[in-house]
Order: C-alpha cells, then structure tokens, then sequence
C-alpha cells in the first residue's frame, strides 16, 4: 500500500470516528512525506480527537507556516486552540480561515459559537448566521444559533432553531437535548420526555439527557426513581457538578436532609456555579464559636437569604459574635433584625472587622446537622416598629380583610415563566366580597396590570424593611414563590402560596403545609401552565373562611 492510499484510508477512518487508527495511518504517510502540508494538518486533527493537544499543535501549526493559504488548516488549528482555552489566539485562526476562504461555512460557525462562549451576543449572531447563509441547513450553526436565542428568553425562536437542527441531523443529540430541555420550560412535558428518551435510545452514555430526564421525573412525582438514576449517574461521573446538584435538589425534595445538604455543597462546583466569597477567612465547619465571631454571607436570590439567616440565632446560642452579609441595602437592615445578629452590611462595603470563621448562608443546615427545617425558628423576622405603625395607619382606612398579593416574581429568575401567573387568571378573585387587596409586587420590575382593583404602596416601599412592615399588618398574603413569600412565612403572617407543577424543592412534594413556615399553606398546579384551578381551591377556601369572619385564616 503507498502513502496516498494510506492517506485516504486514514481520512475515511477520521471520518468514521475511528482515530486510532487515522493516527496510524498518517503517521506511517509522515514517515515518508514529512513536510507534507496535508498529511501534517490531518496528524494533527486526529491527534486533537484523541485529546493530545500538545502534540497536535505542533502538527497544526507547521501545517499552516507550510501552506499559509489554507482556510481548513486555519480552521482546525481554531478549533484546537479553543479547546486548550486560547481564546484571542483562536479567534484570529478563524478570522485567518475566512480571509483565505471568505465562504468557508465551518469558520463563520466556529467563531460565532466561540462568541457566544465569551457572551459576545452581536457578533455570534451575525456570524452564525453567516454560516447558515452560506450552507443551506447547517445544523451546528443552526444549532448554536438555537443555543444563542434560548439564552435570551427567545423561547419560540430557540424552538424553531433546536427542530431545525433536529429534522437537518436527527442523531445530533445536542439539538434533541437542547429541545426537550426548553420545552420542559414551556411545560410541554410529554415531547420533553420523548426527545430525553431518544436521545437515550441512541447513546445510553448521553449523562445529560439522562440528568434531564430524572429532573423531569422528579417534577412529575417519580422522585424515588428520579434519585435512583442520579445516584447512578453519580457513581458514573462523581465529579460532574450537573449531576450531583441536580442529586442534591432531589434528595432535599424527597426530605432526605442529612445527604441533600451534604450533596447541595455541589452548587459551588456546578456549570455556573455560585460564587464562593470571602475565601481569605477560614471556613467553619463546626468548631466551637465560644469567644468567636462568623461571617454568614448571603449567596444567591434574596428569598433564600430570608429562609437561611433564621440560623444565625443557632451560632450566636454557641457563644459567637454573627456577622451577616446581605446581597445590598434593600434587604441588609432587615437581616439586622433577625435574632442573634450582631452586625449586618451588605455586599461591597468593607468588613468592620475579621471575623473568625466564614460560611456561605445555605451552607449552615450541613454545618449544624439540621435533619429539616428546624422549624422551632420561626417569626424571626422584626420589621422596625415605627414603620410598621406606619403602614397600619395607612391601611387602616382599608375596609374587610385586608390581603396582600402577588402575582409574579423576579423576570430573570430560571423557572420565571412557570412560577409567574398571567394577571388574566386573577380575574375571578374580583368576585369575592369584603376584601381590599394590596399589590405586593415590588423592585424594579413593572408588573402587568392586575384585573384586580387594589392598592398598590409601592410609593412609600422604600427596601425590605418597608414591605415587611407593610405585610406585618395584613390579614393574609397571597403569592407565588417569590421573596415575598419567605418575608411573609418569616414574620409568621398567614401565606396562600401558590405553586407552579415542577415547584422548588423548598416546598417538597404532595404536602399542603411547609415545615419551613408554619404559618405557610400551599396550593399546588397539578399539570404545567394551568392556573384555573389554583385560584377556584383559592376561591374555595376563601368561601369556607367567610362562612366563619375570616377567625383563623391560616
């Protein structure tokens, strides 16, 4: 056999995936031709495929110094140098590749996807749109360009993209991944689960899909399967942060604490992970707190920093002197309030002093072995008492039961779309007599209009201190999970919440009270994007309650 008949049999071997034996192959033809542009450019992508990066950019590039003019060589050596995390040197290989060769589709494509990568919207767009143009149905392109829309809440675009994708190439597993991933969000779960299922048909070893669709199965109720399969898929991959987190919200769902809070400490490790602060402090991991000070920092969404700061009673009870830090200044002055602070700021401004110990706020269940809610905290929450003097003068003028609500949360939040109910729905809580309804939709969002005639405070709202008060005065709360919800179960104020099908875990599974906030009662969708009967049990439970002058609304 001479060299071009191994070059063409090594490059049929590339193209089937076998690279091994590619490598073979074009090794034997470099012992005969070794400056020989394509056989060097083909070494080296079969050495790229098989992960020895080094050495395939030593082929790459003497590939390139050899023939400068070639845009596919250009273009692998682009796509090498992005996966060794030379981004600016990659980019100027495809930006090589398409001066050589100004309709080469892959190198638009290549740069347009590592635009999106580094969060370059404008121009991932036009490139990978470019890519399109020049090739007719080219899925990776089409693919990213799904990936690009989905990212900013262009769900029917994304859509449209991932079935392009899928009916151009229906064994590119990404796109039918990605699909089933955005319709779950929609709530059309039933696709959702066939196109996990397919994926799975055609690769058992497709970890993400099978991720998928144990979530899927939690949110339907299959929770004790769910966790088994991520169990298994976490033995299989024990360091793939997707998976052990997605264990984690399981596990804590199912009310298996001692593994959940243990597993939830993932979340710092997980693709687009929470930020781990103030790393220049040790980190407390139980030592005795007597004649000690702790740093306990807020880390996410502000509901979770009025569900977690309850336990800086339970440090300050071990003998140490508790700081908390707060997301801004919103939300700090409450914090301040919570028994057992010692002193709160908020995020930015200088630490009034270093403390002992620091432990991020969810982290404090795993810390101090709590096995549940630990539900002995409660009403921990003292808004300032002249504020709240405030908001009963103003609201004393109300007539009938006075009840908050709110209706959505915040926009950017993952499961917005589900959590958040269209105004329209509210409409038949207009025929309930003897109510004055206050809006409790706060922050810088605009809330759509309700069809409900209420006050709406938000003038006179100024931070979390404010819309505690103003809630402290209300005969009942009624909203979806929100950080209204967490402010209201923490001062103790009766709570109608209202929850999506696939809920947080938070709030568990088939239970109509939480363990968190006693004062808490949960109303529950039984299938994705249908509120009507939420608020008829709504409705319902108003009737029972004004049969009896709303005595123990709760």
């Amino acid at each position: 056999m001479n060299e071009m008949e191994d070059f063409v049999k090594g490059c049929r071997f590339f193209a089937e995936g076998n690279h091994s034996a590619a490598e073979n192959l074009f090794r034997r033809c470099l012992r005969q031709m070794p400056e020989d542009p394509d056989v060097l450019n083909a070494l080296g992508s079969a050495l790229d495929a098989l992960g020895s990066l080094d050495e395939a950019a030593h082929y790459l590039n003497r590939a390139c110094q050899l023939q400068p003019d070639s845009a596919p060589f250009h273009f692998n050596r682009g796509n090498l140098l992005r996966r060794c995390g030379e981004r600016p040197a990659a980019e100027r290989a495809y930006l090589e590749a398409i001066k050589c060769d100004p309709g080469l589709a892959e190198a638009y494509h290549g740069l347009g996807s590592l635009y999106l990568e580094e969060g370059k919207i404008e121009p991932a767009d036009a490139c990978l749109k470019k890519a399109i143009n020049l090739k007719n149905g080219f899925v990776p392109a089409l693919y990213d360009l799904g990936q690009l829309r989905h990212g900013q809440g262009l769900l029917e675009e994304a859509e449209q993209y991932y079935r392009l994708s899928v009916v151009g190439d229906a064994h590119f597993l990404p796109a039918l991944n990605s699909l089933g991933m955005l319709l779950v969000r929609k709530g059309q779960v039933e696709e959702a689960r066939s196109c996990f299922e397919k994926v799975i048909q055609r690769d058992q070893n497709y970890l993400l899909a099978r991720c998928n669709l144990a979530v899927l199965d939690s949110w339907c109720g299959n929770l004790d399967h769910a966790i088994d399969v991520l169990q298994q898929a976490a033995i299989e991959a024990p360091n793939d942060g997707n998976v052990q987190f997605n264990l984690a919200l399981a596990l804590l769902k199912a009310g298996r604490f001692k593994e959940g809070w243990r597993k939830h400490e993932w979340r710092f490790y997980k693709p687009n992970p929470v930020q781990m602060r103030h790393g220049e402090i040790p980190r407390w991991h139980g030592e005795s707190l007597v004649g000690n000070s702790i740093l306990i920092y807020a880390e996410q969404g502000y509901g979770d920093s009025l569900q977690f700061v309850r336990f800086a009673s339970l440090l300050a009870a071990q003998g140490a002197t508790v700081l908390v830090e707060g997301q801004d200044w919103t939300i700090t002055p409450l914090l301040a309030t919570v028994s057992g602070v010692a002193v709160a700021f908020s995020r930015g401004e200088e630490l009034p002093f270093k403390p002992d110990y620091q432990i991020p706020m969810m982290s404090l269940p795993l810390e101090l072995v709590v096995d549940g809610a630990h539900p002995l905290i409660i009403n921990y929450l003292r808004p300032p008492e002249e504020r709240i003097r405030f908001w009963h003068d103003r609201l004393s003028g109300l007539p009938g039961c006075k009840v908050g609500i709110a209706w959505s949360g915040r926009l950017e939040h993952v499961n917005a779309s589900n959590r958040s109910i269209s105004p329209e729905h509210l409409a038949p809580l207009c025929g309930i007599c003897g109510i004055s309804w206050v809006s409790l939709q706060f922050g810088p969002d605009k809330p759509s209009p309700s069809p409900i005639p209420m006050l709406d405070p938000r003038d006179s709202v100024v931070d979390f201190c404010d819309s505690a008060a103003l809630i402290s005065v209300l005969d009942l709360v009624i909203t979806v999970d929100s950080a209204v919800a967490h402010l209201a179960g923490g001062l103790g104020v009766p709570v109608w919440l209202l929850l999506p099908w696939n809920p947080d875990w938070r709030w568990m599974q088939d239970r109509e009270k939480s363990s968190w906030y006693p004062s808490v009662r949960l109303f529950r969708q039984t299938s994705p994007n249908k509120w009507t009967d939420v608020i008829n049990d709504v409705i319902q439970l108003f009737s029972y309650f004004l049969e009896r002058g709303y005595n123990g609304i709760n």
